[in-house]
């Protein structure tokens, strides 16, 4: 396994666990469910807008973390 794979595994987990609870929520939905954003918008009672804007939000903030730690 890549050295560096994993120390980016590790990154993201640490930046995942520092989000808010409804980033944290959009990902998991998205990700480890597969559910689309339109499905994720009726589970959350929001528009579709508001998750797409979340999710774009919560991926940018772990983006952000990595880079910051690397």
């Amino acid at each position: 396994q890549d050295p560096s794979a994993v120390d980016d595994a590790i990154l993201i987990r640490q930046a995942f666990r520092k989000l808010p609870e409804k980033y944290k929520e959009v990902l998991l939905l998205r990700f480890a469910e597969g559910l689309p954003f339109q499905e994720i918008a009726n589970i959350q009672g929001c528009s579709l807008e508001a998750v797409k804007s979340l999710f774009r939000r919560a991926v940018a903030a772990i983006h952000k973390q990595v880079n910051e730690n690397e």
